[in-house]
C-alpha cells in the first residue's frame, strides 16, 4: 500500500472519531490516540500509538505494553529493526 493510501486511510480514521490527539516533540509525531465516544457519557480509547522509546513517559500516566496486539507491516523485517514488532 503507498504512503497516500495509508494517509487516506489515517484520516478517515480520525476524522470518524469525536476525540483525537497527536503528541509531537521538536515538531516528530512521537504519539497519537484517539477516543469513541457518543458524546454524551460513554467513550473509550483506542488506537493509542507511541513511537518505541517513548514508553517510559506514558508509563508515568499508567499505561501498559499490551502483549496482544497486532499489526501488518509491508516491511516486517523493517518494523522488526525499528522495534515495532518482537520478532520478524
Amino acid at each position: 500500500m503507498a504512503a497516500a493510501q495509508h494517509a487516506a486511510i489515517g484520516a478517515k480514521i480520525c476524522t470518524n472519531s469525536m476525540f483525537r490527539l497527536f503528541a509531537f516533540e521538536s515538531s516528530r509525531l512521537v504519539a497519537a490516540g484517539r477516543a469513541l465516544a457518543d458524546g454524551r457519557d460513554c467513550a473509550y480509547l483506542c488506537d493509542i500509538a507511541v513511537v518505541p522509546g517513548k514508553e517510559t513517559f506514558y508509563e508515568g500516566f499508567g499505561f501498559r505494553r499490551m502483549t496482544t496486539a497486532m499489526a501488518i507491516f509491508e516491511d516486517p523485517t523493517k518494523a522488526y529493526a525499528n522495534g515495532y514488532l518482537d520478532r520478524a
